[in-house]
């Protein structure tokens, strides 16, 4: 089963922290943040140059067969008439499979 990354409400948008880059340009990544973002050793973060400087991103791999297995479940509930129509919340929606 793949890994679902979950959306992290940002507690504190004003948090800043200085870091200090090491020999091999290694960070520490404080951890309130890493508890925020939920983030664990040996999680991968892709780098991006933005235009305010060095972006972090969490990322997740998935296999694509586990995208595949999701996918056609997520058909056939369709087809089933599971999930179809419109609903007013989350959990209207889920209410309905």
């Amino acid at each position: 089963m793949p890994i679902i990354a979950k959306k992290t409400r940002i507690t504190n948008p004003a948090m800043m922290s200085l870091l200090k880059l090491k020999s091999k340009g290694q960070v520490t990544i404080p951890a309130g943040l890493r508890e925020q973002f939920r983030l664990s050793n040996g999680d991968l973060l892709e780098v991006k140059a933005d235009v305010r400087g060095i972006l972090l991103v969490p990322k997740v791999i998935v296999d694509k067969k586990d995208i595949d297995v999701l996918f056609e479940r997520g058909m056939r509930d369709y087809h089933g008439g599971k999930g179809s129509g419109t609903f007013a919340s989350v959990k209207e929606f889920k209410a309905s499979r």
